[in-house]
C-alpha cells in the first residue's frame, strides 16, 4: 500500500494516518493501564491500612469497575493459562457483529431510496 493509497469504498486511509492512529492508541492504552492500576492499588492499600471500611472499600471497587468496565471485555475466565486466541474470540464475540463500510453505505443508501410515509 502506498502512502496515498485509498481503500475501495471510497475512505481515504493511507499508512501515514494508520501509523498516526497506530501511536495515539497505543499512548492511550498505556495511559489508561497506569491510570487503573494506580486508582485499584490505591483503594486496595487504603483498605490493608484500615483506612477505608469494608462497605467504603467496596464502594470505591464497584465505582472503579462502573467507569473501567473490563479490561478484556467479554473475557470472563482467569488470565493465567489462557491464551490470546481464546481472549480476542471472547472478545469479538462481546463486541458482536460487524458492518463493513461498504455495507453500512449499502444500508443508508436502501433506507434513502424508500418512499416517504
Amino acid at each position: 500500500m502506498t502512502e496515498n493509497s485509498k481503500q475501495s469504498d471510497g475512505d481515504e486511509i493511507t499508512v501515514s494516518n494508520m501509523r498516526k492512529l497506530l501511536e495515539e492508541e497505543t499512548l492511550a492504552v498505556a495511559k489508561a493501564a497506569e491510570l487503573r492500576i494506580r486508582e485499584f492499588s490505591s483503594f486496595t492499600n487504603q483498605y490493608a491500612a484500615g483506612e477505608l471500611t469494608p462497605e467504603q472499600a467496596a464502594d470505591k471497587y464497584y465505582r472503579y469497575r462502573e467507569k473501567w468496565e473490563d479490561a478484556l471485555p467479554g473475557f470472563t475466565k482467569k488470565i493465567q493459562g489462557a491464551s490470546d486466541s481464546e481472549i480476542m474470540e471472547a472478545i469479538e464475540r462481546e463486541a458482536g457483529p460487524y458492518t463493513t463500510l461498504a455495507e453500512g453505505r449499502k444500508q443508508y443508501q436502501s433506507l434513502l431510496k424508500r418512499p416517504s410515509r
